[in-house]
């Protein structure tokens, strides 16, 4: 289980709350037990998180663009990347479906990525933001 913690929190509204979103639905798949449900929930989980990361990785890249953010083409390629590690683990899936080894892959791989990415990149992206709005405020 994850947690969306004061450490994740990038302080932009839209953000965090896609965050809390994805946590969420990370988190009701390790509340599976039995095998019929985890080829069930992890169906559901691929699929979210196939529509998930292309929305909010579009949202995020269009708020670095509205306020100018001068890591964008770096977080963008960050976001490739992950983009194109999602799909090896859908082939994976694909070829093999829902052994416990590919949940056990698709758990780690999600959660630490994730985990990284918020607590190492996002944040930062959060903070400026944050305070070009101020700056906007006056």
């Amino acid at each position: 289980m994850i947690a969306l913690t004061s450490e994740l929190m990038t302080g932009v509204a839209e953000i965090d709350a896609q965050h809390e979103e994805l946590f969420k639905r990370i988190n009701s798949v390790s509340l599976v037990t039995s095998q019929n449900e985890m080829q069930a929930a992890i169906e559901r989980e691929l699929e979210f998180l196939g529509s998930y990361i292309v929305e909010h990785f579009e949202d995020e890249e269009e708020l670095q663009r509205k306020y100018e953010y001068p890591e964008h083409n770096w977080h963008k390629t960050m976001h490739q990347w992950y983009v194109a590690e999602f799909n090896k683990l859908k082939q994976e899936y694909d070829a093999n479906g829902a052994t416990p080894e590919f949940s056990n892959l698709l758990d780690h791989s999600i959660t630490n990525w994730i985990v990284k990415h918020i607590g190492n990149v996002d944040k930062g992206l959060g903070r400026y933001i944050n305070e070009r709005r101020r700056k906007a405020r006056g």
